[in-house]
């Protein structure tokens, strides 16, 4: 009897903290299109015309089971546009899907699933399940109810509601509404609405190009085979300590759950998928542990590849996490559903795998082209803009590489990468290189081009180009040509383009996971990035350009360029105050002419790293010299290999 009580009273608290957390109570926002939309009772062929803004719309023949739908701010009705469908959990509704995505619940943040969605460029739809006890704590009959399996969820799955048919109806409405890219439409969700995400690939793969179940495992074969007509890409995220839904299976810890059955394992899962998506038995499982971002969190993650599948098999495995969203809501208590992890953004790492696919079974990102050398050109405010790239003999388009954006100095070219060797760095460690080119004129047979660095203190250099806009736009275009991992994407440069590079780091910080510079002139004054962002400044104590100690330069090739030079330890103290580091800095030495000031107590783990080169000139380590060009003397001492050991370590997940 006091048992029964005690999980009654349970129960209840875990209805009313759903409720608290959906609104219950769906309200329009005053003056909002979904009030607009909900208010239309004579449709007419412009009313299923959206444009940007959040709505709500009905599902044809099934009555009270509305979806609402975020489209994005830069949407254009006459382009095709990705959908990712976001489920609610069991007890959950629409609301509730949305405030979970979103830091401490609020909306307005800008690492929220919509906020994504405005960057990206795709439509969020959260759809309602069926209503019990109270009309919007709602589930999804997503499999179980068989052979000692728990029924997910208990009404739904108990009254075997057409939930498939329900979504296929919903997607024929939104199609209606807004220009569907219909080959990239996309199912996740938590818990019960993960587990739907499995359910919806069974049984609508001709509809969902991939899944990314939260918290929620491959429940449906307690009821039926499971026979897509294709393999469906599947990314699976979940806490090892989820009392609700236990990753190693069997039956719930949590007293909502008692009595209800058993839940598939999270291995089984991955494996009965590997299975469906055709992955090599005996084939390498590509592991790595992610960096820690959180110490305080409570939890790691560690990021699983499968190899040799028709189709993409991964998975994040949070140690220690809970059943929740990483860098979401923590909707309940720590002793009710455990923790939430801090090291993952969800929303980030689940689009960068869906926008990988579509549903002819290609891979989006990479295309045909492989290990090579290639020259391209894009038009960016009103001008015609070159890069190069160079991509690794071991590149595979089928697995993310890193790249490495190195920005050539003032008077350049791409031909200085080269001459730099930054190409056989990459062969060494298997990163694309990519190499923009500046502004300027043709000299000698030989374009000789600049930077736009911005302005500080003590000057501005040079022109005023959209350097930063022609490098976002790149990034955006290398990735339809190759498959480019968007969390490690790096940039390195001397000089001019030092400064460029440390401007990037101010207003790219979105894109670019960390940045290198190798005698910079400055910093900008307004320098404020979305982020902290780690930086390594090198500078070499014989610099005759960028003077070591700062000032006119007395190398006569850097005279003519007409501003005052910041000295490093300036420019570093500056990237100190924007990365918020402790003045507590750990110093070591590489050898007895390089020397390390490393500031690692910084905001969000963005390490801040010095490295003083004794006797080297106004050159890239261990690159190009030339006395006649005042590039000189090279140090030997250190090399573009520092670099990438900075790099490689720095792979910000808030990011």
């Amino acid at each position: 009897m006091q048992k029964g009580r005690l999980k009654l009273i349970f129960i209840v608290l875990i209805v009313v903290g759903l409720m608290f957390v959906a609104g219950v109570v769906r309200k329009a926002r005053k003056g909002s299109p979904s009030q607009e939309a909900s208010q239309t009772t004579t449709p007419t062929p412009s009313t299923f015309i959206l444009g940007p803004g959040d709505y709500t719309r009905e599902v044809p023949g099934w009555k009270d089971r509305p979806y609402d739908l975020h489209v994005p701010t830069g949407y254009d009705g006459s382009k095709f546009t990705p959908v990712v469908l976001a489920i609610h959990g069991g007890g959950g509704n629409s609301e509730a899907q949305k405030k979970l995505t979103c830091p401490n619940g609020d909306v307005s943040n800008s690492k929220c699933l919509d906020k994504l969605a405005d960057r990206e460029g795709f439509i969020v739809v959260y759809p309602n399940g069926t209503g019990f006890r109270l009309k919007n704590v709602r589930g999804w009959n997503a499999g179980g109810g068989k052979d000692g399996y728990a029924c997910i969820s208990a009404k739904a799955c108990e009254e075997n509601i057409d939930d498939v048919g329900y979504f296929r109806t919903l997607l024929d409405d939104l199609e209606k509404a807004v220009n569907v890219d219909s080959s990239r439409v996309y199912a996740t969700g938590i818990s019960n609405g993960g587990a739907m995400s499995y359910r919806l690939a069974c049984e609508l793969s001709d509809r969902i190009a991939a899944i990314a179940p939260v918290g929620g495992g491959y429940q449906f074969p307690a009821v039926a085979s499971c026979a897509p007509k294709r393999p469906i890409p599947m990314l699976q995220i979940h806490g090892t300590e989820d009392p609700l839904w236990p990753y190693q299976g069997g039956e719930s810890a949590s007293p909502l759950m008692e009595d209800r059955g058993i839940m598939y394992s999270i291995t089984d899962t991955i494996a009965k998928w590997g299975s469906i998506n055709g992955c090599a038995k005996g084939a390498p499982i590509q592991i790595e542990n992610l960096p820690d971002t959180d110490t305080a969190d409570g939890t790691t993650v560690t990021m699983f590849t499968y190899q040799g599948c028709k189709a993409g098999v991964a998975h994040y495995r949070v140690n220690g996490g809970g059943h929740t969203w990483p860098q979401g809501f923590q909707y309940f208590g720590e002793k009710v559903i455990g923790k939430t992890s801090q090291d993952i953004n969800a929303n980030e790492v689940i689009w960068e795998f869906f926008k990988k696919h579509a549903i002819s079974g290609e891979v989006l990102s990479p295309s045909t082209l492989g290990p090579g050398d290639y020259e391209f050109s894009l038009e960016h405010d009103g001008l015609t803009r070159t890069y190069k790239v160079h991509v690794p003999p071991q590149y595979d388009s089928r697995s993310p590489a890193s790249a490495v954006i190195y920005v050539h100095g003032g008077g350049g070219n791409a031909r200085s990468a080269y001459l730099d060797k930054m190409d056989k760095t990459a062969d060494k460690f298997g990163f694309i290189l990519v190499i923009p080119e500046g502004t300027g004129e043709v000299k000698f047979g030989e374009l000789r081009a600049s930077w736009n660095g911005g302005k500080w203190d003590m000057g501005e250099c040079c022109g005023n180009a959209d350097d930063v806009g022609f490098i976002s736009a790149m990034i955006s275009d290398i990735k339809k040509n190759f498959n480019v991992d968007s969390k490690r994407i790096y940039a390195t440069g001397i000089s001019n383009g030092g400064l460029m590079v440390n401007r990037l780091g101010c207003e790219l910080a979105d894109k670019i996971a960390a940045i290198a510079t190798v005698a910079p002139a400055g910093i900008e004054s307004s320098c404020s990035p979305s982020r902290s962002i780690p930086v390594m400044d090198i500078h070499g104590t014989a610099d005759t350009c960028n003077p070591y100690n700062g000032g006119e330069p007395s190398n006569s090739f850097c005279r003519n360029v007409g501003y005052t030079r910041m000295a490093p330890d300036q420019v570093v103290n500056r990237w100190l105050s924007i990365n918020g580091c402790a003045a507590d800095p750990k110093k070591s030495k590489l050898n007895e002419k390089v020397s390390y000031t490393t500031y690692s107590n910084c905001k969000e783990g963005a390490e801040v790293v010095f490295v003083k080169v004794g006797g080297m000139g106004h050159a890239w380590p261990s690159g190009f010299e030339s006395k006649l060009l005042g590039i000189y003397p090279v140090s030997y001492d250190i090399s573009a290999d520092q670099i990438w050991e900075f790099f490689k370590e720095n792979r910000p997940s808030k990011f």
